[in-house]
Order: C-alpha cells, then sequence, then structure tokens
C-alpha cells in the first residue's frame, strides 16, 4: 500500500512539471550526489552527511516551501522579492510579469548566481529544518552558500539578454513573435508534451517550456525537451521552430 501510494505521489508531480515518465536524473548534470556526472558535486565524504540523496537539492517529502505552489514539493529558499530584471517589452509590444513566476523561479534559485545550490530548507534527517533555507556541506564549502560558478549555465539576475520567461503566449493576431496561430499545434518528440499547450504553465512561457530538469544525459545534454541524440534536440532550430512560424 505504501509503496503504491508514493508510486501515485511521483506520477502526480511528473504530471504537474510536465516531466518525461522516462527522465532518467541519475545520469544527469542534475544529480549533485558525488554520483552525478559533472563537476558540480558533492564530494563522497560531503555526500555520506546527506546518504547520498540526490532528489534532496531540489525536493523534499516533508515541510516544503509553500512559495512554490506550482512546483511540488520544492526544498529551496525563496529569492529575494524583486531579485530580476525581466526582459522588458518585446518587438510585439507584450511584456512578461513583473518577477518570474514559481516554474522559472524554481530554476533560477540555483542558476541566478546568488542562491545557494547547496541551500535547502529540509535536510535529510532530524533537525535539519530550516525555513529560511541552510546550507549543507558542498564543494567544499561547509555551513557557507555555494553559488553557480560564472558561464553559460549562470544565467544570472538580469534576464534581459535570455528569451522571455513569465510571459503570456499569444496565437491572436498580430501573433508576437510569429507565433504558431493555435497551442494546439502538434510538437513530435518532446518530453513530456504532445501541444504547444502542453508547455504552457497559466498560458505562459517558463524555463520548463523548453527544459526538462529531470533528463538523463543520453536523452538530451541540455535538458532540452525536444528529444534528440547526442544533443542535437535544436537541430535546425527545430525546438524553435516548434513555437515560431518562420
Amino acid at each position: 500500500m505504501k509503496s503504491s501510494t508514493f508510486t501515485k505521489i511521483a506520477v502526480s508531480a511528473a504530471l504537474v512539471l510536465g516531466v518525461s515518465a522516462n527522465a532518467d536524473i541519475t545520469n544527469s548534470l542534475h544529480n549533485l550526489s558525488a554520483t552525478g556526472l559533472g563537476t558540480i558535486k558533492a564530494s563522497a565524504a560531503e555526500s555520506a552527511t546527506f546518504n547520498d540523496e540526490i532528489c534532496v537539492f531540489c525536493h523534499t517529502p516533508h515541510a516544503a516551501n509553500t512559495g512554490f505552489p506550482t512546483v511540488p514539493i520544492w526544498n529551496k529558499a525563496t529569492p529575494a522579492s524583486g531579485s530580476f530584471t525581466m526582459y522588458g517589452t518585446t518587438v510585439a509590444g507584450n511584456s512578461p510579469d513583473a518577477q518570474p513566476n514559481s516554474p522559472s523561479l524554481a530554476c533560477l534559485s540555483c542558476h541566478d548566481g546568488v542562491s545557494g545550490i547547496n541551500s535547502v530548507v529540509n535536510a535529510p534527517g532530524s533537525g535539519g529544518y530550516v525555513p529560511g533555507g541552510g546550507f549543507v556541506d558542498f564543494m567544499g564549502q561547509s555551513g557557507a552558500a555555494f553559488t553557480m560558478p560564472a558561464g553559460v549555465t549562470q544565467i544570472g539576475t538580469d534576464l534581459t539578454n535570455d528569451h522571455p520567461v513569465s510571459i503570456t503566449y499569444v496565437d491572436t493576431a498580430p501573433r508576437p513573435a510569429s507565433l504558431k496561430p493555435t497551442t494546439d499545434n502538434l510538437l513530435g518528440t518532446w518530453s513530456g508534451a504532445t501541444t504547444i499547450a502542453d508547455v504552457l504553465r497559466n498560458g505562459k512561457v517558463e524555463c520548463v517550456s523548453c527544459h526538462d530538469p529531470h533528463l538523463g544525459a543520453t536523452q538530451s545534454t541540455t535538458f532540452l525537451k525536444r528529444l534528440g541524440a547526442n544533443g542535437a534536440a535544436n537541430a535546425g532550430s527545430q525546438l524553435c521552430l516548434s513555437c515560431h512560424d518562420k
């Protein structure tokens, strides 16, 4: 009974996030335990303090941060209010929300270069609950934040040079940015999605519209939802052309 209940919870979380049933975070750069594939990960000694857990860096079964209503059992602190500079007005005249919504804010709570990757609200074991987020030992940091190093994975807090997020998908004339005229448009081989509507969150484009954080390296090296072998998910700009009618 317990196993069945946990399976139902896991499936429900996958449906909310829109992730693939075949996702393999264990074999990805988002596995931050000692068994992860990347260079940003806990050492074997550090991993031992949280039993080499993988999911703990993002999720907790108890005492989750309710500031992320659309992200299941989120285990990270909320970035400071007003932290981000949004894209601004697009060429078509529409604009993102004033700040990122939780589906994008979840990604930015590691990728903003300010928040601690090793900050968790509820660390494994007894007595690890810190409402504002506490730091687990990670990358040689003990009791201090380890932030995303400079590079392509550090999005930063200035989002003016990135694809707009938390912005409404407009499929009516004059169709800004030549967006497809219907969200029923078929996407093809995408993770957890069949149509454009499936990748939107409350009708808006978010980070998780294009990226599935749970994909394994053999599915997509850059976590792109449009699946393609050896990182070829956007060959010929096919990911972009799934929404933009160019």
